[in-house]
């Protein structure tokens, strides 16, 4: 017997499996089978018989090596697979020795995969060759939601897979991480926080600072205005972050509603367009990767492709005895290291909000907020009276800078309280003869600080512990 007349299918310590693909070998290796030569030699089949068989499907001969035994597997293009038993002693035609399938012994089971691959493959390959509709290849594989046919050629057709498993979907067979898994359908719901209120709530960084870098000329000279009146001894240009915290804290503690309106307006405006834009990013990268691999991506639980794709997977997974999930897994697996597919750093996505942000709306809407603040400050008799307090001082002392009282003494004016409108000074005793230098902060109403410059010794603030 040559190539021509056979293939081997398997050949291991258990099993021989044969395909013949002639005539002659059939008669050969399905001796003493109904479908070979019988012990003297002869034809237990008509030639005619025979070819009809080859022409119609195919025929497996299966020899168990251990107890020497042989079974004829038939494969009729058209219909399931059926067993042609050699202990039927009465002759006639095929169909009295056939048997469904799923009623097959373990032996037949085991050779199944060795001969049709899984049931879905099987089927699949069955599909291409025309043997089985669209809607039997449906339900070989709970994967398969729907098909839509291409009746000039199948291969071509258009399978929409669903896997529903959990909430993974095809991400978990493409081998993300579960924090990306995580991250992707908190993005889908919309529901991530990529600046929460708490971020200036606590610690240095400034709110504050952020409005200032971003707004146009204009606000920024309304936030300066503003600072004047909270610190009127510094330039806002040579602010630290620390300085920013604390006019920040300044003006929430006097105009919480006003401020508290920017603060969301811009939280909310960088989650809304940082969720937008991280579901473009997923979505562009998920739908290139996948059309790089043979699929159109609908959503993390459906995607398309078609039987050439299938066919083709299957070829180079090398598996064909699988399941539909399970070889696309090892499919995506071995793609995914070759794609540039992730998107751990959430934060990016945030930096990218800050900069499609509508300038024009939100500069009109933090003015709109700092106009109402310095309204109030302007127009309320209270801090018209602080603003008035701070002239008064100014015109004598320039905030920041140390002056000399008598007796040794050294001041500096540091801060206005615009509610309680008492003076933060810094003050310092230089003892020459004992060469001490003491330094204490102390507040002052504008009176006792007058009297303070001028008879320091009747206050005894350095006596104090």
């Amino acid at each position: 017997m040559t190539d021509k007349d056979r293939k081997i299918i398997l050949d291991d310590d258990e099993f021989l499996v044969v395909r013949p693909l002639t005539w002659k070998g059939v008669l050969y290796y399905g001796r003493n089978t109904y479908i070979g030569l019988d012990e003297e030699g002869y034809d237990r089949l008509h030639t005619s018989e025979i070819l009809e068989l080859l022409q119609n499907g195919e025929i497996f001969i299966v020899f168990n090596k251990k107890t020497n035994t042989k079974n004829v597997i038939y494969r009729p293009y058209n219909q399931k697979s059926y067993e042609i038993s050699i202990d039927d002693e009465e002759y006639g035609s095929i169909s009295k020795a056939k048997k469904d399938y799923d009623n097959f012994n373990e032996l037949n089971k085991k050779t199944q995969k060795i001969l049709f691959g899984s049931k879905f493959f099987d089927a699949l390959r069955r599909y291409i060759k025309g043997v089985i509709s669209s809607r039997t290849f449906e339900n070989s594989d709970n994967m398969i939601y729907s098909i839509g046919e291409d009746f000039e050629n199948r291969l071509n057709s258009k399978i929409h897979l669903e896997n529903n498993e959990g909430d993974d979907g095809f991400l978990g067979i493409i081998d993300l991480s579960d924090d990306e898994i995580w991250f992707y359908n908190t993005i889908k719901s919309r529901h991530f926080e990529f600046i929460d209120y708490s971020r200036y709530e606590y610690g240095d960084d400034s709110f504050l600072a952020v409005i200032y870098d971003r707004i146009d000329e204009e606000g920024r000279n309304m936030i300066k205005k503003i600072s004047k009146f909270f610190f009127p001894e510094k330039e806002i240009d040579d602010y630290s972050e620390k300085d920013f915290v604390k006019l920040e804290d300044r003006i929430t503690d006097s105009f919480g509603r006003y401020y508290n309106d920017i603060e969301y307006y811009y939280i909310s405006k960088i989650n809304e367009l940082a969720n937008e834009i991280a579901e473009e990013d997923i979505d562009r990268q998920l739908d290139e990767f996948f059309k790089k691999n043979g699929f159109d991506y609908e959503s993390s639980t459906e995607i398309v492709t078609t039987p050439r794709k299938l066919f083709e997977i299957y070829s180079t997974v090398g598996d064909v005895n699988s399941s539909l999930s399970d070889v696309l897994a090892k499919y995506f697996k071995l793609n995914l290291s070759n794609s540039h597919i992730g998107w751990s750093d959430y934060y990016e996505y945030e930096y990218q909000a800050d900069a499609r942000i509508d300038r024009n709306e939100f500069n009109e809407k933090v003015k709109n907020e700092l106009g109402n603040i310095i309204d109030k400050l302007e127009d309320d008799p209270d801090y018209r009276e602080y603003i008035n307090l701070i002239d008064r001082i100014k015109k004598k002392y320039k905030f920041g800078n140390m002056y000399q009282a008598p007796y040794g003494l050294y001041f500096k004016i540091m801060d206005i309280n615009p509610g309680t409108k008492k003076l933060t000074v810094h003050l310092q005793k230089i003892d020459t003869e004992k060469n001490t230098k003491q330094n204490k902060v102390h507040q002052f109403s504008e009176e006792d600080f007058y009297k303070f410059i001028n008879n320091p010794e009747i206050f005894s603030i350095f006596d104090e512990n």
